[in-house]
């Protein structure tokens, strides 16, 4: 384990933990014939983009506006290093 530390570092480990944990868990949900467990569909649902999702005041615009805000952040922190 000391040597994988060494190699890799911390940070790089608790990524691959965090994904690890994200891909254990959407496999699950996957494979389960429920609605509304994967993380698209949650996402989908939480910013009023799926059609089950009828409430659309102010607080569901805010949601979404900061859900595209958050997108256009990452989009340029990932293309320009922002």
């Amino acid at each position: 384990m000391e040597a994988i530390l060494n190699a890799m570092g911390t940070q790089e480990i608790g990524w691959v933990l965090i994904i690890a944990q994200f891909f254990a868990v959407e496999f699950k949900a996957l494979f389960n014939k429920e609605k509304g467990d994967t993380w698209s569909e949650v996402v989908r649902f939480m910013f009023g983009f799926s059609k089950r999702q009828t409430a659309q005041g102010w607080g569901m615009r805010a949601r979404r506006g900061s859900f595209w805000a958050l997108a256009a952040w990452f989009t340029g922190h990932i293309a320009f290093g922002w």
